[in-house]
């Protein structure tokens, strides 16, 4: 009897013995906590907070742009604060400086020139804040740590040689504005295929106060139409003033066609039934969008620095829609370009590369 406790005993030992040794076995061989591969798809990076200062985000192409940044942030984990400048200079600065001061990571901005905010650039180059231009090709510069923005002659040469083509005698209204210097060159982009053409020509222009498109836009399409009640398209230089100028035309019962930029859930909706708007010129940009936040999240995360030409490695596409090709272009999709379609390549990326 004594033998056999002894036995039993002993036998417990060694099996304890073994599954302490195949424990610390075990402890030895995994990864340290915090090192093993992400199995889930998860992304894990450091917390950040990036700022965003939007030229004027009833743009519906900048409600784009700060969509697709806001939805990277969340599959990153980062705070995206954006703040609406709201057409108004003043307030971009002021948006700027306050980010400055309270030490964010980054900053984007939207479509925004470096002369009007070369202070707060240099401020925020002090602190170490990498600032990154986007959407809009404004003026380029080295105070910038990089911008990403489309070509703005050619979108301006795309909407306005399909005018001319469409309409070769055409009488054209130009809704303009000074405040962004991509506005500035469509303008002169459409002067130039105009002159070139030599048959259409641009009988009314008027600068639209963008602290309030969208009355100001009635205004003017108003007094325009007014004065030259032959008007036959209204070129509006930012989306912004499109479907304001769509409403007046219908208001004054013109038979003027509006041509514009970028395809939005109102743009769209413009476009499948029978109202004003004949084309807008399209591009991806709220690619530029997640190009920032890519560019940022691999300077902090892998410490590479910020490539000033990584919008061409994701290049942009140029398109007309109008009636012709909007359904098969949009395939049941409110836009052309959905945002999480763009992000989609960057967020699986992000996957492999940030999952520690």
């Amino acid at each position: 009897m004594v033998r056999k406790v002894l036995f039993a005993t002993l036998t417990a030992a060694v099996v304890g013995l073994v599954a302490l040794t195949a424990a610390v076995v075990g402890a030895v061989a995994a990864p340290a906590a915090g090192t093993q591969p992400a199995r889930d798809g998860a992304i894990r990076v450091t917390p950040r907070t990036i700022g965003v200062v939007d030229i004027i985000r009833q743009s519906p192409i900048d409600q784009q742009i700060d969509n697709i940044m806001l939805l990277a942030g969340k599959k990153l984990g980062w705070k995206i604060d954006v703040i609406d400048a709201a057409g108004d200079p003043r307030k971009v600065v002021n948006a700027m400086q306050t980010f400055i001061t309270r030490n964010v990571d980054g900053i984007v901005l939207l479509s925004i020139a470096a002369n009007n905010v070369r202070a707060q650039l240099a401020a925020a180059r002090a602190k170490g804040i990498p600032v990154i231009e986007i959407g809009a090709g404004v003026v380029p510069s080295t105070l910038w740590s990089a911008q990403y923005g489309e070509d703005e002659a050619r979108i301006a040469r795309t909407i306005a040689e399909y005018i001319v083509k469409y309409d070769p005698n055409a009488k054209i209204a130009d809704l303009k504005t000074h405040l962004v210097s991509n506005a500035i060159v469509r303008a002169a982009e459409l002067r130039a295929v105009v002159k070139a053409q030599g048959k259409a020509s641009i009988v009314a222009e008027t600068e639209v106060d963008l602290s309030n498109p969208v009355v100001n836009t009635q205004k003017a399409v108003t007094d325009m139409l007014t004065a030259h009640p032959d008007i036959t398209a209204i070129h509006a230089v930012f989306d912004n003033m499109a479907h304001a100028a769509i409403q007046t035309v219908i208001r004054k019962r013109s038979k003027a066609k509006v041509y514009s930029y970028f395809t939005a859930p109102e743009t769209v909706a413009n476009l499948r039934k029978d109202t004003p708007l004949q084309a807008v010129a399209d591009v991806n940009l709220a690619l530029t969008g997640a190009i920032a936040i890519d560019q940022l999240a691999r300077f902090y995360e892998l410490k590479t620095p910020i490539d000033r030409n990584a919008v061409d490695k994701h290049p942009l596409t140029y398109l007309i829609v109008d009636r012709s090709n909007v359904d098969r272009l949009l395939r049941n999709k409110k836009v052309v370009f959905p945002v999480e379609q763009l992000l989609a390549p960057f967020v699986k990326r992000w996957q492999n590369e940030f999952s520690k």
